[in-house]
């Protein structure tokens, strides 16, 4: 596909060229997270009734499997002098009556609750073309690939990736498997190196 032209490697995400493209159509797909439903409104509102929400390519025929792509963590530092009125408040947004302020302003939210509720599941939005978005995020949700996890130094991965990625997007130096390659190199060296078991 990258070298039929039909992905650019010229456009960096949550950049103001990210946001013209997916306003005028320059941008026709994005395989992103389901947070992105909220996020793309703002970013493209020229763009209403342009995109549609659908379930990720499937590398073989019949299987139905989602990833995960990010996520949102709230915290209770150890120096905090109030922990308990920060639980308090962690336990209200995540699910007390603070979750549904949250779905209300189109937050993707995890909770069983929302994702197996009726109303939500048959809410159409508008921008999306009258599409049942919170359906199709909900049956995503439902079907994550298992037996796989996040390696704990997955931040220093992501740095490395742009190190050793950078000069295949940028300047087409070398091929896409070899990028693929040096990054596993490079993953498993640091990851043995800082102690944990990696091949």
């Amino acid at each position: 596909m990258i070298d039929e032209d039909l992905i650019t490697n010229d456009i960096t995400n949550w950049s103001d060229d990210w946001n013209r493209a997916l306003n005028d159509g320059t941008l026709a797909t994005q395989v992103i997270g389901g947070w992105m439903t909220a996020n793309l409104p703002p970013r493209a509102p020229d763009a209403a009734g342009n995109f549609r929400v659908a379930a990720m390519p499937q590398w073989n025929e019949g299987e139905n499997y989602s990833a995960e792509n990010g996520g949102s963590t709230l915290a209770i530092l150890d120096a905090s002098e109030q922990k308990e009125a920060a639980f308090k408040f962690v336990e209200y947004i995540t699910h007390g009556d603070g979750v549904q302020p949250r779905v209300d302003s189109n937050a993707t939210v995890p909770n069983l609750s929302i994702l197996e509720n009726e109303d939500y599941l048959a809410a159409t939005d508008d921008y999306y073309g009258g599409q049942q978005v919170n359906q199709v995020i909900a049956d995503a949700a439902a079907n994550v690939r298992t037996g796989w996890q996040f390696p704990p130094f997955f931040e220093w991965m992501r740095s490395e990736w742009n190190d050793v990625a950078t000069p295949y997007f940028t300047n087409g130096e070398g091929d896409l498997k070899t990028v693929f390659d040096n990054w596993q190199k490079s993953s498993i060296d640091y990851g043995n190196e800082q102690g944990f078991t990696v091949e």
